[in-house]
């Protein structure tokens, strides 16, 4: 299964939360054992075994009991990725891995992020050994605009027609994102009427805003109900425009700003004159 979706918008979340559910299954796919590799940046992959072992979370009993204790297993990680933990695992571990594979989850993430060095169609190349010759239900996750270079278009637009019985693409809706980020109910309500007329649903943009509503929302107990809303209000729009637009806001275009003047404010610009 190919899983598409924008930079930020929860794809990696939304799937380790579906690895972290209840042991043994994945939604309604009984799964024995699941592994997870982010290939950010990675150059080169090797054995696709020594991928699924880099990938796992915890050591199977069956994985230490084939490599001679889960130490000799940690000794022979800690050497290095890819080929190197292939030659530190002898080829009886690998060989006897081959059938405790078969029925397994593999989760490969950040393909736009590889290293320099890997070929695109080395990826695909693992993926179809994976399926074909290991027995594993794989998943891939990427960023399909991070996929730029022409020549990684073509083998992307190939290899999706031959090895990808299902494409999906992951776009949560804001209120969908706001809900999984913010806690409270008023929370939420801010955020969303921040970023629903921006149409953006990018859940690392909108923790950002959150965390900078919920440290000034901490902060704002003096000030009138009406006024800490009226403040929180513009503490999102001051993050949704940062975050965004990545550029610097000043002072002084904030002390212009309309939406800023605050009666409160106002009235102490008079007694200021005075």
């Amino acid at each position: 299964m190919l899983l598409k979706g924008k930079w930020g918008v929860g794809k990696t979340s939304a799937i380790r939360s579906l690895l972290d559910a209840k042991k043994g299954t994945v939604g309604a796919l009984p799964i024995d054992t699941a592994s997870y590799v982010s290939l950010a940046g990675i150059n080169e992959i090797g054995d696709e075994r020594t991928l699924f072992l880099l990938g796992l979370n915890e050591v199977p009993k069956w994985l230490e009991d084939l490599a001679g204790g889960a130490s000799s297993l940690a000794d022979a990680a800690a050497k290095g990725i890819g080929t190197a933990v292939t030659r530190a695992l002898n080829s009886f571990v690998l060989v006897g891995m081959t059938s405790r594979m078969s029925g397994a989850l593999v989760v490969i993430d950040e393909i736009e992020r590889r290293g320099k060095d890997l070929d695109l169609k080395d990826v695909f190349g693992t993926v179809v050994r994976l399926v074909e010759d290991r027995g594993c239900k794989v998943v891939l996750i990427l960023n399909e605009e991070g996929i730029t270079e022409a020549e990684d278009k073509e083998i992307l637009a190939w290899y999706r027609e031959k090895i990808f019985d299902f494409e999906y693409e992951f776009r949560p809706t804001v209120k969908e994102a706001t809900a999984a980020v913010a806690k409270s109910e008023e929370q939420k309500r801010l955020l969303r009427a921040v970023f629903e007329p921006l149409a953006i649903a990018n859940l690392r943009i909108i923790s950002q805003a959150n965390r900078a509503l919920v440290r000034f929302s901490e902060e704002l107990s003096p000030v009138s109900s009406e006024g800490s809303r009226r403040i929180c209000e513009n503490v999102c729009k001051i993050a949704a425009l940062r975050l965004t637009n990545k550029a610097d806001i000043e002072s002084s275009e904030l002390e212009a700003a309309a939406s800023f003047n605050f009666p409160w404010r106002q009235q102490d610009r008079k007694n200021s004159k005075r």
